[in-house]
């Protein structure tokens, strides 16, 4: 009988330990199949999408957020730019909502001011 105990405490202690790295597994299939992307770096990569081809500098950025909405602000550079172009500062805002981009917008024109 206590053959019988010595054998069960570690079974079931295996069994546990193998049902938490099950767990554990299926939180890290979930953040590659959703990303683990920071709001902020979420909005910079639809900057470049917006602009392919194009380098930014981030200068500064600005994150809030509410129960179920959040805003990114993001202010950059384009140092391919000239200074005196117009087009060398660039900002964009973007809006999520329960973490699903719902808006973008450019705050600071990247193709300089369009009449």
């Amino acid at each position: 009988m206590k053959n019988v105990r010595r054998l069960i405490v570690p079974v079931l202690t295996l069994g546990l330990l193998t049902d938490c790295s099950t767990v554990e597994s299926k939180v890290d299939d979930a953040k590659l199949a959703i990303g683990s992307s920071s709001y902020i770096s979420r909005c910079v990569d639809l900057m470049h999408r917006a602009l392919p081809d194009t380098d930014f500098n981030v200068t500064d950025q600005h994150f809030s957020t509410t129960m179920n909405t959040s805003v990114v602000t993001v202010q950059a550079i384009r140092p391919d730019v000239p200074a005196n172009s117009g087009m060398r500062n660039v900002g964009a805002e973007c809006h999520f909502d329960h973490g699903v981009i719902v808006d973008f917008h450019w705050t600071k024109n990247p193709l300089g001011k369009v009449s």
